[in-house]
């Protein structure tokens, strides 16, 4: 599966933690993906 994550400079600047964990939560379940 191949998903796009739109992460906002806003929260990226407040909770930039989240984008993180994210990555590595999709990452571990074998998803693909794409930073527009």
């Amino acid at each position: 599966m191949k998903v796009s994550l739109f992460i906002t400079c806003l929260s990226d600047l407040v909770y930039p933690k989240v984008g993180e964990s994210m990555v590595h939560l999709l990452a571990k379940y074998g998803v693909k993906l794409d930073f527009p």
